[in-house]
């Protein structure tokens, strides 16, 4: 008899340490490196944090493409409007020179004539420049456009790896809670 009551207190004992055991085990999985986490309450909660921060990096790399994408776009549409100013101003120049044509005063003094001609050739100048300029942006453009087409397929890659896992976010959901069947 009294070898029969030690095996009871060494199981009960045993069965309080491994208790305790379990306890220190949540303790440790609620915090992890001294940041507060949320223990996993069931299993497929782990591989939703997976997927989520998986699901995070990808959002945030196509938020700093499209960033990208939208400095170029706003880059040529200021050339571009740089561009409509000069001519623009050419435009108002040449109606300057044909009213001063028209003037009485162009037969006596063809200075002010010469003087419009001088600013339309410095716009026609800078335009020239521009051009050139243009010419070697748009061949590195085209070599460059290339490559978009190439980060473009990434791209819509990353937006079926999204749209990927979120389709393993719901399946894990639903396998851990079946009778969560209506997401959709």
């Amino acid at each position: 008899m009294a070898n029969n009551t030690g095996d009871e207190k060494n199981l009960r004992e045993q069965k309080n340490g491994n208790k305790q055991e379990e306890l220190m085990e949540d303790l440790r999985s609620q915090v992890v490196g001294g940041s507060k986490k949320a223990s996993p309450i069931h299993p497929g909660q782990e591989r939703l944090q997976c997927i989520l921060t998986e699901l995070e990096s990808v959002t945030r790399q196509q938020q700093l493409e499209r960033g990208q994408a939208l400095q170029n776009t706003l880059c040529q549409a200021t050339t571009t409007l740089e561009d409509a100013r000069r001519v623009d101003t050419m435009e108002n120049l040449v109606a300057e020179l044909a009213e001063k044509l028209a003037s009485p005063s162009y037969s006596a003094d063809p200075g002010p004539f010469l003087q419009v001609i001088g600013q339309l050739e410095d716009q026609v100048q800078k335009l020239l420049q521009e051009a050139d300029c243009q010419i070697a942006q748009s061949m590195q453009q085209a070599v460059s456009a290339l490559a978009q087409s190439q980060a473009t397929m990434l791209v819509s890659q990353n937006y079926s790896q999204i749209q990927q896992l979120l389709q393993d976010c719901k399946n894990t959901l639903q396998e851990q809670w079946p009778q969560a069947e209506n997401i959709h």
